[in-house]
């Protein structure tokens, strides 16, 4: 689901993830059972010699939003497909916005590629109109669910079918600027930090141009040319995992009904608003917005929670200092959340069988592990899911391990599932801005999302 970010640097392929769920990102076999993948068709991603007759000489149109090099990625990694089955795939893209504003025309009229890729813009009931049902193809495919992270599968599942495959995870990191952390005597975080731990060293790293820290007298919000924290200013990265980390509910999982009025997680949204307000060791959400160019890139931003599509960014960008990553603070526990994009059969296509070809291909061992290995998503599939936690940066193999922590705080945040939910994920949204503009208060925002989310649920 596309998040109404404040301030979020223009970007990578997973930038703007689909609906949030917060699961457990156990390295272990979890999810739905089912039969072992034959003829290791899912370990190397090759098709059968029946389906490479099929295939043959046929055009496949997959939509993508991509910039060039983006485009260039994907290009790459279907190569192997048209290799192995002498299919040709018409890779059809455009940047983020545009795509989106022309998706829904294309879909409507039947124009849309044979495979487009995918987030929660589209609420599941709509998914169900316009893309084909893949549990058939899974199963025809004898695909196994529990190769694969299970948890993302439920944002495209609906009324017993499947009309998208996720074909990569996004989950959120703490990076840090390891110079500006040893210039200030602060310590690298690491898996025990606690939101307190996080405040006491931004504190530390934000400076106004007198060199004045929060805590000193005289310091100057106004003119601060180093914040020590710099979030992502969406839900996504920011106040979704927050919330879970106090064990809040957004949607009570009893009466199904929007709950922002719990007090875990009217907690949460204080202290996010603290951050600006009372600790100053980020910007108001008005001023971020403000900011041109990614903080942390040019060196004014010394903490930065992040999705994991930014590594990439990051590792082609700063080359003046050294940086790192971290797993995100805790408060009562540990949470982040995964995104990711995923990929559906236009269900106008006459082509659908090879369209799946295509993602069943996607979603393959072979074209997984080159998704990780170029950072442009935590692949899917388990077995590939270390290729994307390699260095550098020098700590990213430890936060495949430190996943092992990350817990499902039972918070039920499938925006696509609820009626009229990406009106209501806008509404959030608007009303956080608010707080994070000290314009309303933490147990204000709350009861007006409840009031507003609650109303269209009833509509």
């Amino acid at each position: 689901m596309k998040s109404n970010s404040v301030s979020r640097p223009a970007g990578a392929l997973t930038r703007r993830a689909g609906g949030l769920l917060f699961v457990a990102l156990l390295l272990g076999s979890v999810g739905a059972g089912g039969q072992a993948v034959s003829a290791r068709s899912l370990a190397n991603g090759r098709l059968g010699a029946g389906s490479h007759a099929t295939l043959a000489g046929q055009t496949i149109r997959l939509g993508v939003w991509a910039n060039p090099v983006e485009f260039s990625f994907y290009a790459k990694l279907v190569a192997p497909f048209e290799a192995q089955t002498g299919a040709k795939i018409k890779i059809e893209y455009t940047d983020y916005n545009t795509y989106w504003t022309k998706l829904p025309t294309q879909l409507a009229a039947g124009t849309a590629a044979d495979v487009v890729l995918i987030n929660n813009n589209l609420d599941l009931q709509q998914q169900s109109h316009i893309f084909a049902d893949l549990n058939p193809y899974m199963r025809t495919s004898k695909l196994s669910l529990s190769n694969y992270l299970p948890d993302p599968f439920q944002l495209y599942t609906y009324q017993g079918g499947l009309y998208a495959a996720p074909v990569n995870v996004t989950i959120q990191l703490l990076m840090y600027n390891k110079e500006l952390l040893a210039k200030a005597g602060v310590s690298a975080p690491t898996e025990s930090w606690t939101w307190n731990d996080l405040v006491t060293a931004a504190i530390k790293l934000t400076l106004d141009k007198n060199g004045k820290h929060p805590n000193q007298p005289g310091f100057d919000v106004r003119t601060v040319v180093q914040w020590g924290f710099w979030p992502s200013y969406d839900s996504e990265s920011f106040w979704d995992p927050i919330i879970a980390q106090n064990k809040g509910t957004m949607i009570d999982p009893r009466t199904h009904k929007y709950n922002f009025e719990d007090p875990s997680t009217v907690v949460a949204l204080q202290w996010m608003h603290d951050l600006a307000w009372k600790y100053h060791v980020m910007p108001g959400a008005t001023a971020a917005s403000h900011v041109k160019a990614d903080p942390f890139i040019s060196g004014r931003a010394a903490l930065s929670m992040q999705g994991s599509y930014m590594v990439i960014q990051y590792l082609q960008q700063i080359s003046k200092f050294k940086w790192d990553v971290a797993p995100l603070p805790h408060q009562k526990t540990w949470a982040t959340n995964d995104g990711g994009i995923a990929m559906a059969v236009n269900r106008a296509s006459s082509n659908q069988q090879a369209a799946w070809e295509l993602i069943r291909y996607v979603i393959s061992q072979q074209a997984q592990l080159y998704w990780g290995s170029h950072r442009e998503g935590v692949p899917i599939l388990r077995s590939a899911m270390a290729s994307f936690f390699t260095a550098p940066p020098a700590s990213a193999p430890t936060i495949l391990r430190e996943m092992t922590h990350v817990i499902n705080p039972s918070l039920s945040d499938a925006w696509a599932a609820t009626k009229n939910g990406l009106k209501i994920q806008d509404g959030v949204n608007n009303q956080i801005a608010l707080l994070l503009n000290d314009k309303s208060t933490a147990a204000q925002t709350a009861r007006a999302i409840d009031t507003l989310a609650n109303a269209l649920l009833n509509q």
